[in-house]
């Protein structure tokens, strides 16, 4: 397989509906900055990988308002609950968009802050935050049982539509595009991913946007643009080239269905999962 060939089309100029980011940001505690060593190369591929699993390994979620008030610290996400194995739980893999942009020489220092498995970077530096295994409060329903999230997170601030000009908050946020170079990063990396879980003997269930199940404490969708489009296409080509699964035009757990100027040309292609 050929890489390359995921690329064609991935940057759409569509238009976008307004959104509600939210709460989309991390909320995270801020431990001191470290310094990380240098990042390993990956033969034959575009993105380097930085194991930070050790760094990350004590970064705790954002104290509750009832851990506040009894004076306790927000818990550790590594242990804040048992490890899952993976072999008896349907895996999703769920993509996500960050929310911010940041310089890379911040984001090597808060990358291990990320409530998510991997983070990408922009320069095609793959930040590897938590083992697979972990379950982490990151994709809603896909969190539990009968589920399992592996997430992927962009660190980026996207339009939910590529091109249409319309981004979150840009001023405070920033702006991200989508670039071959990230693109092609972010395509094998996911590829690898699938072929690595494969070679344990897990097969995902479905590959999928943090849109199709994120929602509120009250229940309402919340992700709007959560990964957006142009993530989304690349996922959506891996899904194809790689026979995973999707989530299809009526699928949604929680959160909204994608939106068909989120699909890309070869969605027809690919293997869906049904609303339940």
């Amino acid at each position: 397989m050929n890489p390359l060939t995921l690329l064609a089309g991935i940057l759409p100029a569509l238009t976008d509906a307004s959104v509600q980011w939210g709460e989309a940001m991390e909320r995270i505690v801020d431990p001191e900055p470290v310094s990380f060593a240098d990042a390993e190369p990956n033969e034959d591929r575009s993105y380097r990988v930085v194991d930070i699993r050790e760094e990350a390994k004590r970064v705790r979620y954002q104290a509750s308002r009832r851990r506040k008030a009894l004076g306790l610290p927000g818990r550790v996400k590594r242990t804040t609950y048992a490890p899952v194995d993976i072999t008896k739980r349907r895996v999703v893999l769920v993509i996500h968009q960050m929310g911010v942009v940041r310089s890379l020489a911040r984001l090597a220092q808060r990358a291990r802050l990320v409530t998510a498995q991997e983070v990408w970077a922009p320069d095609g530096t793959v930040y590897i935050v938590h083992p697979d295994e972990t379950r982490l409060i990151a994709a809603n329903r896909f969190d539990r049982a009968p589920y399992h999230s592996i997430n992927f997170e962009f660190a980026g601030n996207f339009e939910g539509v590529a091109g249409s000009g319309r981004f979150y908050k840009p001023e405070l946020f920033g702006r991200s595009m989508m670039t071959d170079a990230w693109a092609l990063a972010a395509a094998e990396r996911l590829t690898d991913k699938i072929i690595d879980l494969r070679s344990r003997g897990v097969e995902p269930f479905m590959l999928a946007p943090h849109r199709v199940a994120g929602h509120d404490s009250n229940g309402n969708p919340n992700r709007q643009i959560c990964c957006g489009s142009a993530q989304w296409q690349i996922a959506e080509r891996v899904a194809a080239e790689m026979d995973i699964a999707v989530p299809g035009p009526d699928y949604e757990i929680g959160g909204l269905t994608i939106p068909e100027d989120w699909r890309s040309e070869v969605f027809s292609e690919c293997r869906t999962v049904r609303a339940a």
